[in-house]
């Protein structure tokens, strides 16, 4: 065989395999676009858009609806703010002020007040062996604001804790120990997905509770992240026969895969002009 048929054949081979190679590359990144808008879909399936609070984002299932954050007490006028002065200097100044109004998103079926209230939702859920619907309830909690007040460390790396204890005395039940609750990956080992897995620590299935004389359980989802050292617990509370046909378990599975943190300067860092880190969850 002549030189130039050998160079012709042996480049036929060579384009031949690279040829094969770009299928194979091809075939590859079709499948794993293909798995990554059918883990989307999965979301989309079952969770609500995207909600932020302050260095907090997630995403809920969808049978739960945002309940309003209450308004910021409007700024008098500058002229009302002067005789608001003068009214002061007249009166007692031993005067007990006003409390504060209480959030109204706040549970009411106990005398809970749930510190770092960042969102609050509410859901209709379907009973099991069709005995109608009872709400739902789901709180997402985090000490955001005792970071950024410049809180001592102590306080704001308990805030998991002091969630837990607080809900736990005000529904007249044994505080559970989350040193020993047990530790939950999400997305869990196996299970493909797209962020980074969390851990969290579970009290499920819940804290036994009474909510409009139907009973109840509260579990509480609690993150904590070291550096920057936040910390979010997620307080679910729904009927103790909620119906299968919910699939509310699965939805909370997906749901706490969302959780992106993003913690705020100190107070000292604000004043620096230094920049908040940015985090994500587990």
């Amino acid at each position: 065989m002549s030189i130039p048929r050998r160079l012709a054949g042996a480049c036929m081979v060579i384009l031949g395999v690279v040829a094969g190679c770009g299928v194979d590359t091809y075939q590859s990144r079709y499948e794993e676009t293909r798995r990554y808008y059918a883990y989307l879909d999965k979301l989309n399936h079952v969770l609500g858009s995207p909600w932020s609070g302050q260095g907090v984002t997630l995403r809920v299932p969808k049978q739960f609806q945002l309940l309003p954050a209450p308004a910021p007490p409007k700024e008098p006028p500058p002229k009302e703010k002067d005789k608001d002065k003068d009214k002061d200097k007249d009166q007692d100044k031993d005067a007990t002020p006003a409390p504060p109004e209480r959030d109204p998103r706040q549970p009411t079926f106990a005398p809970i007040d749930l510190p770092g209230l960042q969102g609050a939702w509410r859901a209709s859920l379907n009973l099991a062996a069709n005995e109608g619907r009872a709400p739902g309830y789901l709180y997402v909690l985090s000490n955001y604001k005792l970071i950024a007040e410049g809180e001592p460390k102590a306080k704001e790396a308990d805030f998991n804790r002091d969630v837990v204890e607080t809900i736990a005395k005000a529904i007249n039940q044994p505080v559970p120990d989350l040193d020993k609750v047990p530790i939950v990956q999400h997305p869990k080992r196996g299970v493909e997905a797209y962020v980074t897995p969390l851990k969290y620590k579970v009290v499920n299935p819940g804290l036994p509770a009474t909510v409009e004389d139907k009973e109840y359980r509260i579990q509480i989802y609690a993150y904590a992240q070291a550096k920057p050292p936040s910390q979010i617990s997620i307080v679910l509370i729904v009927p103790q026969d909620l119906s299968p046909s919910e699939k509310l378990e699965q939805a909370m599975d997906l749901c706490l895969e969302t959780l992106v943190i993003t913690p705020p300067p100190r107070r000292n860092q604000a004043v620096k002009g230094k920049t908040p880190t940015k985090g994500r969850g587990f």
